[in-house]
């Protein structure tokens, strides 16, 4: 208040200055002009004490809503820090589950992987221990042999050939055996499931991986043939009593490595870590490429 208050006293000598007394004024008239700008400075001194207030109250106005606006800014900024803050904890917490929660399927992978193994030898080393005990106690055949040359008897092909026509078993010529490999995720198919289809699982040489390619088309597993199912998938059902059209069980093997089914068109290709479905054939494509291979045929 101090500035303005200088400048009206300023203003107030610069007019005394411009209005020296002259020699005719008479002390009435010096009076009456003394007055009248004694009451011009007062009025112009009010009016600039109320310019001056106003200015100080818009000025106080604005800070205070400057203030409350930064408070306000502040306020939320903390808000949004503490919420962000709980959500970090919240992940960290899940991330340290789910860590456990691997490990501790990792853990039970590893020993069903071990039990199945054990399981799949131990069925290979009872079929192998069955087969050599037949052998065994077969004897002597020598009787069998006289008996057959004297009665002339057909040889055991004019049999199948004979029944073949009408037996269940399907006697066909065997294009391609073992296992199936993928390219893409280097796994074999794997039937232990049969009733669901067969799905991806590492390559071991078990039986439940042993497949077969018949000359005819067939693609199977002992009595099991492939066959589409709902929503692009595969599965594996009885070749004699399953199957209704024999055409929907044709497949081909071709050059590239694809597994094609001859009703659709559609190749075999492998889905995330284990599934296995029908899709559009695709060149050069890793997830449709197949190799079709006989994994320990010594043991």
């Amino acid at each position: 208040m101090e500035q303005p208050l200088k400048e009206l006293s300023q203003v107030q000598n610069d007019l005394y200055e411009r209005r020296k007394v002259k020699n005719d004024d008479t002390p009435e008239v010096l009076y009456e002009r003394r007055k009248n700008d004694d009451d011009d400075e007062v009025k112009r001194k009010e009016e600039k004490e109320d310019e001056v207030t106003v200015a100080y109250e818009t000025l106080e106005h604005e800070l205070t809503v400057a203030y409350d606006t930064v408070e306000n800014e502040l306020v939320d900024a903390v808000s949004k820090c503490m919420r962000l803050k709980a959500t970090i904890v919240r992940s960290c917490q899940m991330l340290k589950t789910m860590k456990e929660k691997k490990q501790e399927l990792k853990i039970q992978y590893a020993l069903y992987e071990k039990r199945r193994k054990e399981e799949a030898r131990k069925r290979l080393k009872l079929k192998a221990a069955v087969i050599k005990r037949e052998a065994e106690h077969v004897g002597d055949v020598s009787e069998r042999l006289r008996i057959r040359k004297e009665n002339n008897c057909k040889p055991f092909n004019y049999y199948i050939d004979t029944i073949k026509s009408f037996a269940d078993i399907e006697f066909t010529e065997i294009k391609r055996k073992g296992a199936v490999r993928n390219a893409h995720t280097k796994k074999c198919l794997d039937a232990l499931y049969s009733k669901k289809g067969p799905i991806q699982y590492p390559c071991h040489g078990d039986e439940v991986q042993f497949f077969e390619l018949t000359a005819k088309g067939k693609f199977r597993f002992l009595e099991h043939c492939l066959l589409p199912s709902n929503n692009n998938t595969v599965a594996l059902k009885f070749c004699t009593w399953e199957v209704n059209d024999e055409t929907t069980a044709l497949w081909d093997f071709t050059e590239k490595g694809q597994i094609v089914h001859r009703n659709t068109g559609s190749c075999l290709e492998v889905e995330g870590e284990d599934k296995v479905r029908l899709n559009t054939c695709k060149d050069g494509n890793d997830v449709q490429i197949w190799s079709w291979e006989v994994l320990n045929e010594d043991s």
